[in-house]
């Protein structure tokens, strides 16, 4: 019989808040010590810093241009897209989800390949327009009904875990151990999640041949570059994320993978490591199977890294991209030059570590570029192209894996439910409308600061949260005022005059 896989999921978890990558101790005890008996991967990179299409990325090895789910709410990952659910259901495992938030709603096509997908979240409160969500202990405790089921079949149970997602209001007694920090609260609370499950396995005498793999999709951004919680920026703060993997006498002990890698290498690699290697019949996967380099102790090579968000384009800015060869497990820092959004931003390559791959002003197709336009990247000369590549590395806009082009992908836009149910600026990615002024072949470059314009909305939600009405509803008023446009701001001004409709009518 196969081991198990648990894969956990910890949404918006950045690395450094776990002692195992230098954060406190005291919050994080129980992934600490999956780092110290497994292995812990130092430099993992998520491909976009948003909840949907980082975990589309996850469970199919695919990059957002690929599996074409590029925004949260915006489409659904086609059912003709190879996952590892349908993989491993494929192997004769039972496979189930659990998932925290309607962001990863059945709707939006993960749920193909798992037996059962767990996703009953109620109606959102309508606090501060947020995500509908629900707590962690109730996850974990279905999750947990369902490995008891009986069923002697290998499984593969993933878990979604939402604590550390804004707003950060983490249950006792995380609130009281971190007064002063409540995202580190609900980082701790994450990580007493996580010992719950392993405690489960080490119970029931499951934690021998149980695959334990625990990861951030995003990371949160905590106010650096201006930008509060996740989505818009391309930073370390919201790309690097924790990845750990435990499995006694398979999964080396206390070993450190340094080379960067990104979370497509996620599905690959794990389904090697059960002695069920995906099928890359046809077009390749862009993620790696790295579990031979890993079982034998051994560094991976250097891979190229992508990043992508499209949450810019609803602001009426270009995508921003990120692309990058690193050397070493801090070659790819963020910075200005290392993010490509125009052709401006992209003319000054060579502060960027291992930056031999822009496209450059002295490059003949910079002036056919469209003003404003994306660039196109070019593939860095050391790396032979391979099938997956070519459409992402000469357009801004791609297509689809082949194998999901079958069925076009699902469009949501203007679902009353989807309106219902997340419509808080802590879930970017409603898509602008055809014909809108966010779809113009001219946009602006992005900033590689957060936009003053969105900061007194982040500030009324969180002096809502904490409380503090009436400053709340100050903020609220300054934000209406605001009049630029940008068709995210549209949709924010609307969840703002009804959330300050509502403060008004409690005062």
């Amino acid at each position: 019989m196969g081991a198990n896989l648990l894969l956990v999921t910890i949404d918006t978890c950045r690395a450094d808040r776990l002692g195992a990558y230098g954060g406190p101790t005291s919050a994080t005890p129980n992934l600490d010590r999956l780092a110290r008996e497994g292995t812990r991967f130092a430099a993992a990179w998520s491909a976009a810093p948003l909840t949907l299409p980082a975990h589309a990325t996850i469970l199919t090895g695919l990059l957002p241009p690929r599996h074409g789910v590029r925004l949260n709410g915006a489409a659904a990952l086609p059912s003709t897209t190879p996952t590892l659910a349908h993989h491993l259901r494929r192997s004769g495992y039972r496979t189930a989800a659990f998932v925290a938030a309607f962001v990863l709603d059945r709707r939006f096509g993960l749920a193909d390949g798992f037996d059962r997908y767990d996703d009953e979240i109620a109606a959102a409160r309508t606090q501060a327009g947020l995500e509908a969500e629900r707590p962690g202990r109730e996850v974990v405790e279905r999750a947990l009904a369902w490995l008891a089921s009986g069923d002697t079949r290998p499984f593969f149970a993933w878990v979604h875990i939402y604590e550390p997602h804004a707003p950060y209001e983490p249950p006792e007694p995380f609130r009281s151990a971190f007064p002063a920090d409540p995202y580190e609260g609900e980082v701790a609370a994450a990580d007493a999640l996580v010992g719950q499950l392993f405690a489960y396995l080490e119970r029931e005498k499951l934690a021998s041949r149980t695959l334990v793999a625990v990861m951030g999709d995003p990371g949160e951004a905590l106010g650096e570059h201006g930008e509060l919680t996740h989505g818009l920026l391309l930073y370390e703060a919201s790309l690097h994320v924790p990845l750990l993997l435990h499995l006694p006498g398979t999964v080396p002990a206390a070993w450190v993978v340094e080379t960067p890698v990104s979370l497509a290498d996620v599905a690959p690699t794990l389904a090697a490591a059960l002695g069920k290697p995906m099928d890359t019949a046809g077009e390749p996967l862009d993620g790696r199977n790295l579990w031979s380099d890993i079982s034998q102790r051994r560094q991976p090579q250097v891979q190229d890294l992508y990043a992508e968000s499209r949450y810019p384009a609803t602001f009426g800015w270009s995508l921003r991209r990120r692309f990058a060869t690193p050397t070493t497990s801090s070659s790819w820092h963020p910075s200005p030059s290392c993010t490509i959004s125009t052709r401006t931003q992209a003319s000054a390559p060579t502060s960027c570590p291992g930056a031999r791959r822009w496209l450059t002003a002295s490059s003949p197709a910079w002036s056919s570029l469209p003003p404003g336009g994306d660039p196109p990247l070019r593939l860095p000369s050391t790396r032979k192209p391979e099938p997956s590549w070519p459409a992402l590395a000469t357009s801004a806009v791609t297509t689809p894996c082949p194998k999901a082009r079958s069925r076009t992908p699902r469009t949501w836009w203007g679902s009353s439910e989807i309106s219902r149910r997340r419509t808080g600026p802590s879930s970017p990615g409603a898509p602008a409308r055809p014909g809108s002024a966010c779809n113009g072949s001219s946009r602006p470059t992005p900033p590689t600061q957060s936009s003053p314009a969105s900061w007194p909305m982040n500030r009324a939600i969180a002096l809502e949260v904490a409380g503090r009405q009436a400053e709340a509803v100050g903020e609220y008023r300054r934000f209406l005022a605001d009049l630029r446009a940008g068709c995210s701001f549209f949709l924010q001004r609307a969840v703002a005059a009804q959330l300050l409709r509502r403060l008004e009518q409690h005062q």
